[in-house]
């Protein structure tokens, strides 16, 4: 049997479930498939939270947090949830596009401020700063833990289908549809869809390579560059607090 669908996107984490919840906004008819169950840790979505770090100074990463932080704000109203803590990012250390960031934010509305390093540290204690410090405001802390069932229910609302435990076991290009291979506890089925969306996180690069058909011609992501992040956390003394999330660059383009 092949059941033929409108749009299908394929991966459920905090990407997938926003396309899908945008595409039913939209009015598309939505079936959004996720090889794992609702929460799961396996991929990068999960956590108590996320930073929202506004800082960027490139054209079309400035127009994309724009964007991003209205549609967040929708998207608490629509679910009458808060998922983003507005707490600010806090920037320092050695980056020389630090004045760029400034004004790319403050010509888009978008609020950043310098602080120098004694009055840094004396707004956050126990924080060390050598040099000049970027405060940004509008960032804060997104709770993915929250947002994605959220954004699965709204666009479940409008009609779309969310079905988790469904694995993409072949994926086919053509001129001007798709045909994927769906495996689930129910069996196998073969869907035909107008259009995918692809948000398959650290399987992404999988899935394409494998791609079939007329139009695939070997699929490839674009060349990507692995850098270590390191996370750290503090304990908590005064649970009144409410701190930034802060990004230290121990060297230039870090």
């Amino acid at each position: 049997m092949n059941t033929v669908l409108d749009t299908v996107v394929i991966g459920g984490g905090a990407m997938g479930s926003a396309a899908a919840w945008a595409l039913s906004r939209r009015g598309r008819e939505v079936t959004l498939v996720e090889q794992f169950g609702p929460g799961h840790r396996i991929g990068a979505s999960h956590g108590a939270t996320r930073n929202l770090n506004p800082g960027y100074h490139q054209p079309e990463y400035v127009a994309m947090l724009t964007e991003g932080l209205a549609l967040w704000e929708e998207l608490e109203q629509e679910s009458g949830l808060q998922l983003l803590a507005r707490t600010g990012i806090v920037s320092h250390g050695v980056n020389p596009h630090f004045a760029e960031v400034a004004s790319a934010l403050t010509a888009a509305g978008i609020r950043a401020e310098f602080l120098d390093p004694a009055e840094a540290a004396e707004r956050w204690r126990g924080i060390r700063f050598d040099r000049q410090v970027l405060h940004m405001p509008d960032g804060g802390q997104l709770s993915p833990e929250a947002a994605l069932p959220a954004l699965q229910r709204l666009a479940a609302a409008r009609g779309a289908e969310i079905r988790h435990h469904t694995k993409v076991v072949e994926f086919a290009v053509f001129d001007d549809v798709v045909r994927l291979t769906l495996e689930s506890a129910a069996g196998t089925e073969v869907v035909t869809a107008a259009q995918a969306v692809v948000t398959a996180g650290g399987w992404t690069e999988k899935l394409l390579a494998q791609a079939s058909g007329k139009d695939a011609g070997g699929l490839r992501i674009p060349k990507l560059t692995v850098t270590q992040e390191q996370p750290a956390h503090f304990r908590i003394t005064d649970d009144g607090a409410m701190w930034p999330g802060f990004n230290h660059y121990p060297a230039p383009d870090y």
